[in-house]
């Protein structure tokens, strides 16, 4: 089975399967930025108004009514999925406000990287490689208490001894529609372990918001995966609360060519990313595991932090990404310096369902390892901006500077240490 695997499940390599009648409808972007304390929830309320008044006008002109016809509002990224029929696009394409239609892809990793039983003996290297117990010694208030963690994956097996004493484990599902949480694939579970484990994570006492957008088999569609994405920048749907996440871990992404790859392809996602990061979200993303082939979508973004894996002996693991990436955009080729920055990701001992632990290995597992890290440092800091967070952890990490480690390895407890200086806080807000 699946999850009895010691592998990668980066939920990479996946494989485009069409839902023939399913689209993506992108409108033209409306640009509201609001900046201050009511960034997020203006941001909301005018990306809702705005969508409601487009999807109303692509219905009329469509000649039905909202009430006939199934679609999903894609607020988050000014768009909406709906079953079309293929006389239909012509129609729709010409519309004025409409920037484009993309099919609603379903993706599938393909081959999970397999390995020989763990070298490693000691199951908390991880913890230990980032000085999680000089962490505690140092800072015992620093725990990730009052950081909520978002974490889209395929799900979590919330009554794992690991998170009985959690305060909070928020839950959706955009797969089966099943209202409590659970895990029937084990890579989300082994994630948010190695975020929030009381013995296998970095940050214990966080809150973690977890999304279930990937099925048993390790699929998804577009649309889950965009409606997931959405949820996570407002869960009760209430503008007026703020419950969304500090920091998002995302173990996942499509591969893609050794090229310059167009960014209009996969426009719903970076319009995604990019709200995230005008509201103060961060978002964490797995490099890849294609090995010499650069870093994925959306790992690849320049908004996001990709992150490479490295084994216990500091080497980088020979399946993870590299960069640099090259993206198109209209009439322009960017080079994107990716990865990002490295963290332990070779034979992670973590949380899997059925009360039980095993070793994976893949940038899935050094991805959670930086967004724990990235959660203390959050507690220490109060919330900041994606380019403050950035400059925080360039500062504090360990230098490399290459397209296997990116900067260099994160380094958590240099971070909280340079935060502690008062001539350094001012790169935080």
């Amino acid at each position: 089975m699946l999850n009895k695997w010691t592998l990668l499940l980066v939920l990479w390599g996946w494989t485009a399967a069409l839902h023939a009648e399913s689209y993506i409808i992108l409108f033209k972007n409306q640009t509201n930025l609001v900046v201050g304390n009511e960034a997020h929830k203006q941001q909301m309320q005018n990306k809702r108004v705005n969508n409601s008044a487009r999807i109303d006008k692509l219905l009329a002109a469509l000649g039905v009514s909202k009430a006939s016809v199934r679609y999903q509002d894609l607020w988050l990224v000014a768009g909406m999925e709906m079953q079309l029929k293929s006389e239909d696009l012509p129609q729709i394409e010409k519309l004025d406000f409409v920037e484009r239609v993309l099919v609603n892809k379903t993706r599938k990793y393909i081959a999970p990287v397999t390995r020989d039983a763990p070298v490693v003996v000691d199951p908390g290297w991880g913890l230990r490689r980032l000085s999680v117990d000089k962490i505690r010694q140092d800072f015992p208030e620093i725990g990730g208490q009052g950081v909520r963690v978002g974490v889209i994956d395929t799900g979590i097996q919330s009554r794992h001894p690991e998170f009985e004493k959690k305060n909070t484990v928020l839950f959706k599902d955009f797969v089966n529609g099943i209202a409590y949480p659970y895990d029937d694939n084990g890579h989300g579970t082994h994630v948010s372990g190695t975020i929030a484990g009381a013995t296998t994570g970095m940050a214990p006492f966080v809150d973690l918001i977890v999304a279930k957008a990937f099925s048993a088999t390790g699929s998804a569609s577009d649309a889950w995966l965009l409606t997931a994405m959405q949820w996570m920048y407002d869960p009760d749907g209430n503008p007026e609360t703020e419950d969304f996440p500090h920091v998002i871990s995302n173990s996942w992404g499509l591969d893609i060519p050794f090229d310059i790859n167009d960014m209009a392809e996969f426009e719903a996602f970076h319009r995604a990313i990019i709200a995230w990061t005008e509201s103060d979200i961060i978002p964490v993303f797995a490099a890849g595991n294609s090995g010499t082939s650069p870093n994925g979508m959306p790992g690849g973004f320049p908004e996001v932090l990709s992150i490479a894996a490295i084994d216990a002996v500091n080497n980088i693991a020979e399946f993870s990404s590299r960069g640099p990436n090259y993206w198109r955009i209209s009439k322009n080729v960017l080079n994107v310096f990716k990865p990002d920055l490295a963290a332990p990701g070779v034979d992670i001992y973590s949380a899997m369902p059925g009360n039980s632990y095993e070793y994976m290995s893949g940038t899935s597992m050094a991805t959670p390892h930086a967004t724990g890290s990235i959660a203390l440092v959050l507690q220490k800091s109060g919330r900041m901006s994606v380019a403050d967070l950035k400059s925080i952890l360039l500062y504090s990490m360990e230098p490399k500077f290459d397209f296997d480690f990116g900067s260099g390895i994160i380094s958590p407890l240099a971070a909280l240490q340079m935060l502690s200086e008062p001539a350094k806080r001012s790169l935080s807000r």
